[in-house]
């Protein structure tokens, strides 16, 4: 996709949301004291929606198992919205198969690497096997990037998950980078543990590869063999360091000091979930860069990224990480720079949610919702006093609202044990029917989620277009359910 179809897509996307910008932005705690269902709702799907039967099946719309016919504004609202999503923009995403094929690699080859379950979780599993392969494929298949001379630079290392597995399972030198020295030092802790036991899971995954029952695990130490010494070996290949990225850092400086080389080498820049700030510094870094020839990025928390043209979010960013930036988040394209777009930190929490897991759960847990509602209620009618309810976060392990208040109060100290029991009540029952509406209302608000991510990724897509790097894609790596943050931006230079 060129820079001129990118515009063209950017351009619709502001376009529907300029009208939002407040809906989008609203603050679901307000939702019974701003009225804000009145407020926001296209008036057409209010009428549609009265007694609390409409609201519950139009709720089931969102969930994919309603009846379109019967509230054909709401069908219409939802369908407008998904017309903006990645999956539905012309020329937008690009498979894997496709990518490959433009190098010259066939996506159908056989595949006869292992995939190894152990030390990680089910989503975290899922996502570190398709990076690793891609990462290894494509550089591999590169001519820029022959083996010897090529180090993969994994920002935002973590627990080194991605690291590992490059190091381990494909041979690769890698240097893990994060702003982190507790994940620094998890990473390496780690990599030990995994490297102890690399070989006997390897042959464990072969086997059940095969369809051979393996032999239960023992304690017992086995002698070492030839495949042990060389994956002993692998923590020559994989260093990690404490390090805060910019798009200034020199990353050959730090190749050369920790893998004390004065070779000429060319670099990969890889991020699996690159938090915040963090994304779009790696595309900076990779533009700013000849030396890093492919970059692999997948970017998450959208609200923590900083905003140029957003005044009102100081209070809710990392003050301490922003302040060691260099650069903005938000936009990163010289073409929304020019139109001083923002979005609006509750925007980018909206971004970050997933209509793909509320879909496959079909069971929303708004009841947390609904009680903050009702606490924002008892806070302006009998703490008129207090400017502005402290932040509660999420609350645990409660059944009902008294029992939610009282764990609102030993968080904030709200002093909620003055009210009188007959009060809460009376609360409860005023604005039961509420609760289904928040629900339908909190789904609504949710259709513009992607589009808002959209919005986000083809900002960065555009940046590297503007910088020369027609090279640049973005491709839906991973199951949106398993992990709602799926989309990479691939780059080669």
């Amino acid at each position: 996709m060129n820079a001129q179809l990118t515009r063209s897509h950017i351009d619709k996307i502001l376009s529907y949301l300029r009208t939002s910008h407040q809906f989008i932005n609203c603050h679901m705690v307000e939702f019974i004291t701003e009225k804000l269902w009145e407020k926001f709702i296209p008036m057409a799907i209010q009428d549609e929606v009265g007694g609390s039967g409409d609201i519950e099946a139009a709720t089931k719309l969102f969930l994919a198992s309603g009846q379109p016919s019967r509230f054909p504004s709401l069908h219409n609202f939802i369908s407008n919205s998904e017309a903006y999503h990645l999956e539905k923009l012309e020329g937008v995403l690009l498979s894997q198969a496709e990518l490959l094929s433009s190098i010259g690699v066939d996506a159908n080859v056989q595949d006869d690497s292992v995939n190894i379950r152990e030390f990680m979780n089910e989503k975290k599993n899922h996502e570190v096997e398709i990076v690793s392969k891609l990462v290894s494929t494509l550089a591999s298949n590169l001519s820029d990037l022959a083996a010897d001379n090529m180090y993969v630079l994994d920002a935002g290392d973590g627990k080194g998950y991605l690291s590992s597995r490059l190091a381990l399972q494909y041979n690769m030198k890698v240097l893990g980078i994060d702003a982190s020295e507790v994940n620094t030092e998890g990473s390496q802790k780690r990599m030990k543990k995994l490297e102890r036991a690399w070989t006997g899971l390897k042959e464990r995954t072969e086997m059940i590869n095969m369809g051979v029952t393996p032999p239960r695990r023992t304690k017992k130490p086995r002698e070492r063999n030839s495949s042990e010494e060389v994956t002993k070996s692998a923590s020559s290949r994989y260093k990690s360091i404490n390090n805060y990225i910019t798009k200034e850092t020199d990353f050959g400086l730090l190749i050369r000091q920790h893998f004390d080389t004065e070779d000429d080498f060319k670099m990969c820049l890889t991020g699996l979930h690159t938090c915040g700030n963090l994304a779009s510094t790696c595309l900076e870094a990779f533009a700013n860069n000849a030396h890093i020839k492919l970059l692999c990025n997948v970017g998450c928390c959208y609200h923590l990224l900083s905003e140029a043209y957003c005044t009102n979010d100081s209070n809710f960013t990392n003050t301490e990480l922003i302040s060691r930036s260099n650069s903005w988040g938000f936009p990163m394209s010289d073409y929304l720079k020019s139109q001083e777009v923002k979005l609006g930190r509750n925007a980018r929490m909206l971004a970050s949610q997933s209509i793909h897991r509320t879909q496959t759960k079909s069971d929303l847990n708004t009841q947390s919702l609904f009680y903050r509602a009702l606490l924002e209620v008892i806070m302006k009618e009998k703490f008129p006093e207090v400017a502005e309810t402290p932040r509660v976060g999420k609350v645990k392990k409660f059944s009902n609202f008294k029992e939610y208040l009282k764990r609102c109060d030993e968080k904030c100290q709200l002093q909620l044990d003055r009210l009188e029991a007959s009060y809460v009540d009376e609360i409860l029952e005023k604005y039961a029917n509420m609760e289904n509406l928040i629900s339908l209302f909190y789904l609504v608000r949710m259709s513009y989620a992607q589009v808002i991510e959209s919005l986000i990724l083809l900002d960065r897509l555009l940046y590297l277009k503007e910088k020369g790097i027609e090279k640049s894609y973005l491709i839906r790596l991973f199951d949106p359910v398993t992990s709602p943050r799926c989309y990479g931006i691939v780059a080669i230079r």
